[in-house]
Parts: C-alpha cells; sequence; structure tokens
C-alpha cells in the first residue's frame, strides 16, 4: 500500500486575489526540478488547495495545517494581526508583506499603488531572488 508523504499547504485567498493564488498553486505544482536540483518545492513533495473566504469559514482547521494567506481574507484578520506580530524577520518592503509563524503564512500589498521607485525596487528585489519581469515604466527611468 503507498501512502501520500506529500505536506498539505492550503491556500486561502481574499475575494479579489484569484489570479494570485492560482499562480501560487500553480507554482507549488510544477514539475521543474532539474538534475542540478530542485526549484522550489522538491516536485511532488506539496499538494497545495485553494479556498474562497467562505469556504474557510466552514472549515476547522488544525494547529499543524500549513496555511497561506493570500491579500486579506475576509474572517482571516486574527491569523495575519498574529502573523504580522510574531513575525520581525518579515519582509515588508515596496507595499509588499510575506510573513510566517509556525505553520501560517501571509502575503499582502498595500491598496496604494507604489511609487515609481518602489516599484524598480521591487522589480530589483525580484531579480536578486531569479525572478524577471517586464519594466512598464521603463521610459520613466532617469
Amino acid at each position: 500500500m503507498m501512502f501520500n508523504t506529500a505536506e498539505s499547504v492550503l491556500i486561502v485567498e481574499a475575494g479579489n486575489t484569484g489570479k494570485f493564488s492560482k499562480l501560487l498553486y500553480n507554482m507549488i505544482g510544477k514539475n521543474d526540478d532539474t538534475e542540478a536540483g530542485p526549484t522550489g518545492p522538491v516536485d511532488g513533495s506539496v499538494d497545495a488547495s485553494i479556498f474562497n473566504e467562505d469556504q474557510f469559514a466552514q472549515t476547522v482547521i488544525s494547529s499543524s495545517q500549513k496555511v497561506v494567506f493570500i491579500g486579506w481574507p475576509e474572517g482571516t484578520g486574527d491569523y495575519i494581526d498574529a502573523i504580522r506580530l510574531d513575525n520581525p524577520e518579515a519582509i515588508d518592503e515596496e507595499g509588499v508583506y510575506i510573513g510566517v509563524s509556525g505553520n501560517h503564512a501571509c502575503i499582502t500589498v498595500n491598496t496604494e499603488p507604489p511609487s515609481k521607485e518602489d516599484y524598480w525596487k521591487f522589480l530589483e528585489r525580484a531579480r536578486e531572488h531569479g525572478m524577471e519581469f517586464d519594466d512598464l515604466l521603463a521610459a520613466l527611468r532617469p
């Protein structure tokens, strides 16, 4: 008999963050390891599910369940506040907050658009972590 040994991750999406939740879901499930080693989680080691706000509100979640909150899903304010209070090493730059506390994590973005300088800092930080995005404001660079 074969047992699934993959780690379970629950992605809880706010109403307006569906595309970001699906991007994370797709990144987790991507089979992209190479002979040089894994890219992200080892292929097949993580199973992700996406819950909307209503599904999360109706489900009892254990403390051992790994959860990533995307945005500010309704009914998760206390979870996100606890993550923010218990996370002095969180990323909180250029309008993006990424924090982890125990088995819970959150990714939130300020609702105010970033300044062009903050946008460029974000692009540079992403580049440092191996992610390339088109600079949509390139024409405005000095």
